[in-house]
C-alpha cells in the first residue's frame, strides 16, 4: 500500500488526470480518493458559499474557545478551593479524633502470666497432673 499526495484539477465534465511516479508499476490497482479543496489563490474566483461559512465557522470557534477556556479555568479553581477545604476538614477531623483518643480510659494492669504457667494451666486443663 502506498500513498500519494499530488495536487490535480478536476475538469468541468467532472474526470480526474493524475500522472503518477514512476516507480509505480503499470497494472490494475484499488484506490481510495480524499478531496480536499485548494485554498484560493489571489488570481481564483472569489470565496465560495461553503467557504464563506467555513471561515465564519472558525472565527466563531476561536472566540467561542476563549470563552470555553475560561469556563474550564473557573472550574478547575473551584477544585482546587474544594480540595483544599476537604484538606482542612480532614486534619480538624484527625485532631478531634486524638482529642477523643486521649480521653478514653485506661485499662486496668492485670497480671500477665507467665508462659511457663500458661503451659503448666493449659496442660491440667487437658487432664495431666503435674
Amino acid at each position: 500500500m502506498q500513498t500519494i499526495h499530488a495536487k490535480v484539477q478536476v475538469g468541468t465534465d467532472r474526470t480526474l488526470q493524475v500522472q503518477l511516479p514512476n516507480d509505480v508499476p503499470a497494472g490494475e490497482y484499488e484506490i481510495v480518493l480524499v478531496l480536499h479543496e485548494a485554498a484560493p489563490t489571489s488570481h481564483e474566483q472569489p470565496l465560495t458559499a461553503i467557504q464563506r461559512v467555513r471561515d465564519f465557522l472558525a472565527e466563531s470557534t476561536e472566540t467561542d474557545h476563549s470563552l470555553a477556556n475560561d469556563l474550564i479555568s473557573d472550574r478547575r479553581e473551584e477544585n482546587r478551593r474544594e480540595e483544599n477545604n476537604d484538606k482542612a476538614d480532614l486534619a480538624t477531623r484527625w485532631q478531634q479524633w486524638f482529642e477523643e483518643l486521649d480521653q478514653l480510659p485506661m485499662p486496668e494492669e492485670r497480671e500477665v502470666p507467665s508462659f511457663q504457667q500458661h503451659l503448666i494451666e493449659k496442660y491440667r486443663q487437658q487432664g495431666l497432673d503435674l
